[in-house]
């Protein structure tokens, strides 16, 4: 409306609709000026969770450095563990195979010492045949010499076998002329 217009008279709703217009106006103003500051917050709003977005993805970043520290360390762990479990075994097979080296060897031992005393019964049992066999032998020699030479004898002994043989030869002079 012109400036004439607005001078004359306005019919009553003509003038509740002029100041709804101007009402409205001021609205629209007042929501411009909201719309201002409600981008203003918006953007404040929106830093704000930008930042926080920041934040979340360094505590993201560092949880995850932390998690592949930690991924590392216990693959490191494992490895030490199975090395550990190695080195276990190891010592575990060659302690049981001292264990079966000392057992053989006791069994050896007394193997031996089984063959030992049966050597020395052995032993035993053939000196004493060998012993009679040269007293034997000694009565034998002894009793095919001649007794009018004069033969003593005295066998066995008390070390072994022994023969002491004495054999006197008596010089006949007729003997010894005729020879």
């Amino acid at each position: 409306h012109s400036g004439s217009e607005l001078g004359r008279e306005c019919s009553s709703d003509e003038r509740r609709l002029l100041c709804s217009l101007r009402e409205l106006s001021v609205v629209v103003v007042d929501s411009g000026a909201n719309t201002d500051r409600v981008e203003t917050e918006d953007k404040k709003t929106q830093a704000l969770i930008t930042g926080r977005e920041e934040r979340d993805a360094a505590v993201q970043t560092d949880s995850n450095g932390e998690v592949d520290r930690l991924k590392t360390e216990l693959a490191f762990e494992r490895r030490r563990v199975i090395n550990l479990e190695r080195q276990y075994t190891r010592s575990e097979v060659d302690r049981l195979d001292l264990i079966a080296r000392t057992n053989t060897l006791e069994i050896e031992l007394r193997r031996l010492e089984q063959q030992l005393a049966h050597d020395r019964d052995f032993n035993a049992h053939k000196h004493a045949r060998e012993d009679t066999s040269l007293k034997d032998l000694g009565r034998s020699i002894l009793s095919s010499v001649a007794s009018p030479c004069g033969v003593q004898a005295v066998l066995g002994g008390g070390g072994g076998p022994t023969l002491l043989l004495s054999i006197m030869v008596v010089h006949f002079a007729g003997v010894s002329a005729s020879a």
